[in-house]
């Protein structure tokens, strides 16, 4: 059984140790893309879940900018070109979700916690009065490959380029040399309303 709920300032060493984990980098501030603990309004920028089982404490967290535009969406790109307003669609201005990161602990993959833990952020951002999503996947691990994930939810393809490199010229992603490793944007777009048994993103939810 996995509980679903807010992240909270006490998850963040817990939350930097998974996520040090399964992106396979050094254990520490860096490592959390975004501090846990400006996570604890419901509505903050950016809100994160987590998934926690008795056993394992939390095993998968997720993080959704709720404050971003479509401005902030190109000129954050890690996309080489980067992609511009026009290739995706949204104006610079426009109010947007984008989807910080998402990871799960190996052995809880492949289990739908991280559908659940989408579902549940993309009801945040109906919400917060969005009507898209974005998100930027690195391609090039199958292993930990979300596009199946996004399309199974109804996200599309607008774009898709190479990685940007440090001045040594090695990927960070894979750590080889003029390789082809890319990166996809996504998006979805959002309905008006969503169904009661998703609003309560505040507090726990249960899923077996």
């Amino acid at each position: 059984m996995y509980d679903y709920r807010t992240a909270t300032p006490a998850d963040e060493p817990t939350v930097a140790r998974l996520i040090a984990r399964v992106a396979g980098v050094a254990d520490g501030p860096g490592s959390v893309h975004a501090p846990v603990g400006e996570m604890t309004d419901p509505l903050a920028d950016p809100h994160t879940l987590v998934a926690t089982t008795p056993e394992d404490g939390v095993v998968a967290t997720m993080s959704l900018y709720l404050e971003r535009d479509g401005g902030d969406v190109v000129d954050g790109s890690m996309a080489v070109p980067p992609p511009t307003a026009d290739e995706l669609g949204v104006g610079r201005s426009e109010s947007v979700g984008y989807l910080a990161y998402a990871y799960v602990a190996p052995p809880h993959q492949s289990r739908g916690v991280g559908e659940t833990m989408l579902r549940q952020l993309l009801a945040l951002a109906v919400r917060a009065g969005h009507s898209r999503v974005f998100v930027e996947v690195w391609e090039y691990d199958p292993d930990r490959d979300a596009r199946g994930l996004l399309r199974g939810l109804g996200f599309e393809p607008v774009y898709h380029a190479g990685l940007s490199w440090p001045d040594d010229g090695v990927c960070s992603e894979c750590g080889a040399a003029d390789c082809s490793c890319g990166i996809g944007v996504f998006h979805r777009s959002l309905p008006a309303s969503i169904p009661p048994h998703l609003l309560a993103l505040g507090g726990d939810t249960s899923d077996e």
